[in-house]
């Protein structure tokens, strides 16, 4: 029987990918890589800081840590005097309240942003304090390297507490958008796409897909008694519903087909415009991160190569992915794009061509990564611009 030999073949696949080495295999990579995905923020300060130091970098990067946690700290002293502390969702956290846990430390959720801010003023202020000498008995003490953190001291906890002010508006604005793209059809999946990657260097893009995935605003499914909201959670109970066709709500998980084709046509446009002199280097450093993209759909590394130094370009990238999120749409490809092609090719073969049309997907990926290549290479030649 073609259809018990079917079932047969997933119960098998389920217990491989149950096996005990095989999770603590996958647990050990994922969140390792995660723990500095996730702490992007406190990287950024750190590093910026020790790079913008003329001298003793090892000296403005301790002062640039420190001045982290201070900023970290006066945020949450702030916020729990004023009564203003969010409380934790017992099923997403603190995501949506635009706050968030750092190193045990709940704060206001400034992303990347904040470290990358605190970075370049501990570096500036360093620069020009470091060299700093007092006279006197009480005052030499806080001559040099002392002097510079003392500053830090101030701003950093001038800044942990502004950001409990200056930062929710901005969180709004970006927060309001959710109504425009739920209510807009495919320009609101659009721009869904668009800001959930255009939005990444901020850190903010949860702020775009978190109430998608998992509120009422990404759709709601009745079950009998039980109304389950939010495309995710959608998702995984229409996945067990066997002949019967996901809902457009699971369009709104589709986002994560940005995190693994572009990045292929992306890292070999990066290789093939680099300088001759420089393309091993840049093999060196880009080969990996294709593969962690391929492998994980963790982008952030290949992100914030070229963010920065060439901006277009990512624009460009945040274009492109709100156009192929609508195509996926338009085309009927509800296929699993989460988690790296492991992940990918396991669960649509699990769930199937006809519920998934996962083979249009594939060619859909093939055609994503060749388009990014054929443009980023055009733009990074014609343009001259700056990458790796």
């Amino acid at each position: 029987d073609p259809e018990m030999s079917r079932g047969l073949g997933d119960v098998y696949k389920r217990q491989v990918l149950q096996w005990t080495p095989i999770k603590l295999l996958g647990q050990l990579i994922y969140n390792c890589i995660m723990v500095i995905i996730n702490n992007l923020s406190l990287m950024f300060c750190v590093g910026i800081a020790a790079a913008l130091a003329k001298k003793n970098k090892q000296q403005a990067a301790i002062i640039g840590l420190m001045s982290y946690f201070m900023y970290l700290t006066a945020g949450n002293v702030t916020l729990t005097q004023l009564g203003m502390l969010a409380e934790a969702d017992p099923m997403v956290g603190l995501y949506g309240t635009g706050q968030s846990t750092v190193f045990g430390i709940q704060t206001v959720d400034m992303g990347v942003f904040g470290g990358i801010l605190l970075g370049l003023v501990c570096g500036w202020v360093y620069n020009r304090t470091c060299e700093k000498q007092f006279k006197g008995i009480i005052t030499q003490i806080y001559s040099g390297n002392r002097w510079s953190f003392t500053c830090m001291v101030v701003f950093s906890i001038l800044f942990g507490f502004g950001s409990c002010f200056f930062w929710p508006p901005v969180q709004n604005v970006i927060s309001a958008l959710t109504d425009l793209i739920a209510t807009s059809g495919n320009f609101g999946l659009f721009l869904y796409g668009f800001l959930e990657r255009f939005l990444i260097p901020t850190g903010l893009h949860h702020l775009i897909y978190t109430p998608f995935q998992f509120s009422d605003v990404g759709g709601t499914l009745t079950l009998g008694d039980q109304v389950i909201a939010g495309a995710y959670p959608i998702r995984v109970a229409e996945m067990a519903m066997t002949g019967q066709p996901f809902s457009d709500s699971t369009y709104f998980n589709s986002y994560t087909f940005n995190n693994l084709w572009p990045y292929i046509g992306i890292g070999l446009a990066f290789i093939v415009t680099a300088y001759k002199g420089n393309k091993d280097k840049t093999k060196a450093v880009i080969i990996p991160l294709i593969i962690t993209a391929v492998l994980s759909c963790v982008t952030e590394p290949m992100d914030f190569l070229f963010v920065f130094a060439a901006p277009v370009l990512f624009v460009v990238h945040s274009v492109l992915s709100g156009i192929f999120l609508v195509l996926l749409k338009v085309l009927s490809v509800p296929a699993s794009t989460a988690g790296g092609i492991i992940n990918i090719v396991v669960s649509n073969l699990v769930l199937g061509v006809d519920k998934t049309n996962w083979p249009v997907m594939l060619v859909l990926g093939v055609v994503n990564a060749a388009l990014y290549f054929f443009l980023f290479t055009s733009l990074i030649k014609k343009l001259n611009l700056h990458t790796p």
